[in-house]
């Protein structure tokens, strides 16, 4: 409070980590589903088993998400704080996501980026997961089928270890990024967001 906008600067820790954690969560997860899909050996019966639960878990917590979000329907309130705005960003945004196509095409594209490297810049988790499971497989047929990669799948195991460890060091620092994020807000707004009666008007909302 005593630096007021001043303190804009600490924010820019928790950008760091933030931009971190996503550097470092990437190629981590790669290397975990190449390095056990190499290790694992699951029989069709016990994969059926698991896609099976998978599908059950999958359905339980979607019926859980669509029924809060219907019984609730949290964000209504900001439907008059839209209606108050004069800019009409909030319209226009909500405009452009509403259009936006969810179909077989759209679900299929993101699937098959257009380059090796777009979900690594989009940090885009799904095609990154396809890829790790595409090449874990292929790994893993070369070495069912006698190729000896035992050096590269030990690499595979040090790598990934040693991605653990980088995101643990990244974690640590975690806590000083919370600082900047609070220290930049109390500066920028001061305490009037933690009191119990909220902000009135559209601007100190979207703040």
């Amino acid at each position: 409070m005593w630096l007021g906008p001043k303190a804009a600067p600490f924010g820019e820790i928790g950008k760091l980590v933030i931009q971190a954690i996503k550097l470092a969560a990437a190629p981590l997860l790669i290397l975990t589903i190449v390095s056990e899909v190499l290790a694992a050996s699951v029989a069709l019966k016990d994969g059926l088993r698991m896609a099976f639960f998978a599908t059950v878990n999958a359905t339980i917590a979607l019926a859980i998400g669509l029924t809060l979000s219907n019984v609730f329907q949290p964000g209504r309130h900001l439907a008059a704080e839209a209606a108050a705005s004069s800019t009409g960003t909030v319209e226009s945004a909500l405009g452009a996501a509403a259009g936006k196509s969810l179909g077989l095409a759209s679900f299929l594209s993101n699937i098959v980026p257009p380059s090796l490297v777009q979900p690594f810049i989009d940090n885009a988790i799904f095609p990154l997961v396809v890829l790790s499971l595409t090449l874990g497989l292929a790994l893993r047929k070369l070495k069912d089928s006698g190729e000896d990669i035992a050096g590269l799948e030990k690499g595979i195991g040090a790598l990934r270890r040693a991605m653990g460890v980088v995101l643990g060091w990244i974690i640590t620092v975690a806590p000083l990024a919370v600082f900047g994020v609070v220290a930049t807000s109390v500066g920028k707004y001061g305490l009037s967001p933690s009191r119990a009666s909220p902000p009135t008007s559209a601007s100190a909302c979207s703040g």
